[in-house]
C-alpha cells in the first residue's frame, strides 16, 4: 500500500493492487481517510540489490548480441 500526501496536489491511498482506495481532489483541503496494514520482511529486490538487474541487463544484451549476428 501507498499513501500519498500533497500540499497542492492530490492526496492518495492506494492499495496493495495499485486501486486508488480514497482520493482528494486537487487544490481542496479535505482529509481523507483509509486504513493500512503494515507489513513486514523484505522484497526479493531488497534481497538480491542491483546484482540481479545488472545480470538480467547483462543477459539482454548478450541474447541481443546473438540475435544480431544470427540474423546477418
Amino acid at each position: 500500500p501507498m499513501l500519498r500526501a500533497g500540499n497542492t496536489g492530490i492526496s492518495a491511498v492506494i492499495d496493495h493492487r495499485g486501486e486508488i482506495a480514497e482520493h482528494s481532489p486537487q487544490f481542496e483541503e479535505v482529509v481523507i481517510r483509509g486504513r493500512v496494514q503494515p507489513m513486514t520482511g523484505s522484497t526479493p529486490y531488497v534481497r538480491a540489490g542491483n546484482t540481479s538487474m545488472l545480470a538480467l541487463t547483462l543477459l539482454g544484451l548478450v541474447s541481443a548480441s546473438v540475435l544480431i549476428r544470427i540474423s546477418k
